[in-house]
């Protein structure tokens, strides 16, 4: 089926993802530069972007905020054999050298996440690549919050939030 088919509109095209799906998205993203693919924009909220480091954020807010950090350790242990997979730019979308021709992008980082250090290194990096970046810390939240709907308020407001960038992103494709 083509986009017309299925109502879409043609070249309007996204990755989104949260936490180990953040890193999937951003992953793709960045795999898809120069495809002839084009991705209009990445939403990553509180994205797995470094699995070989361990940020600031990892020993500060690494227990007692839902997910912890040797819930971390343990995550990726499960998924890879050595330090040099963790390291990869599959799987390390941060290590990447050049991340320069990366799809705009959306990024959440949760206050209290042991992620947020290494959600926000990322956001920063590619913005120095000169790729358009709106980054936000939303206060007050833990890892996970906007799957939380019906439980945390935020996790409309976040929600909503990421639409709203996904449609300025098609609008701007559209307008292109």
């Amino acid at each position: 089926a083509s986009a017309r088919d299925l109502g879409a509109r043609a070249g309007a095209l996204a990755v989104a993802g949260d936490s180990a799906g953040g890193n999937l998205a951003a992953v793709a993203a960045l795999q898809l530069r120069g495809s002839g693919i084009a991705i209009a924009h990445q939403l990553l909220l509180y994205p797995v972007v470094d699995c070989a480091t361990e940020h600031p954020s990892y020993e500060s807010l690494g227990d007692g905020y839902f997910l912890t950090a040797d819930a971390m350790r343990w995550f990726k242990r499960q998924y890879f054999d050595d330090g040099a997979e963790r390291a990869s730019p599959l799987a390390s979308p941060l290590a990447v050298a050049d991340l320069s021709g990366a799809a705009p992008a959306t990024i959440v980082s949760a206050e209290f996440d042991p992620l947020r250090d290494e959600a926000e290194a990322y956001a920063l990096r590619l913005a120095q690549a000169g790729t358009p970046v709106s980054l936000v810390r939303w206060p007050g939240q833990l890892h996970g919050f906007a799957s939380m709907l019906g439980a945390v308020d935020a996790a409309d407001r976040v929600l909503s939030f990421g639409a709203d960038a996904l449609r300025r992103a098609f609008d701007a494709t559209e307008a292109q």
